[in-house]
């Protein structure tokens, strides 16, 4: 079943961890589960213990740093936007991809557009958050930060 077929129910901290279980289920699905016991003198259960346990406590240690970051915008999830369709959508794919993000920086600028998906005084269509989510989740931390450098310096040119 794919994420996308997938009903998340809860509070957004429990379809959190409804992500968390899809994405370990993609490891357990992936290439490294069935090479783990082909590891010689039985340490291929002892390594994928490991890579298991590493990779959940990755996993909760981004999601922290996305959750840290959303108390940092200050925004208010109240019920009404608990139950949105499209905030739910968005509050989705926005966790999914800080989950995959090695940077904390890039993880807490995805958090932001999450926030920004709340602001009233920034209308976003799922459309267009999908979009920006998309670039920003294509794009190295590195590639992000010459954009805002090559950002600053046009609107310096431009005064």
């Amino acid at each position: 079943m794919s994420e996308k077929d997938r009903d998340f129910e809860g509070s957004p901290i429990d379809r959190a961890g409804q992500i968390a279980e899809i994405l370990k289920e993609g490891y357990e699905s992936s290439g490294l589960k069935v090479l783990a016991p082909l590891i010689p003198f039985g340490f291929g259960s002892a390594i994928e213990n490991i890579l298991l346990g590493t990779y959940d406590a990755l996993i909760r240690n981004r999601q922290r740093i996305f959750f840290e970051e959303l108390d940092r915008g200050n925004i208010r999830i109240t019920e009404q936007i608990a139950q949105d369709n499209e905030f739910v959508h968005c509050f989705t794919i926005a966790l999914n991809a800080a989950s995959r993000c090695h940077r904390e920086e890039k993880i807490r600028l995805i958090a932001r557009l999450l926030t920004s998906k709340i602001d009233p005084e920034v209308v976003l269509s799922v459309d267009e958050y999908e979009r920006y989510l998309g670039v920003i989740d294509d794009l190295t931390f590195d590639e992000i930060r010459i954009l805002a450098i090559l950002d600053k310096h046009l609107v310096h040119a431009e005064i």
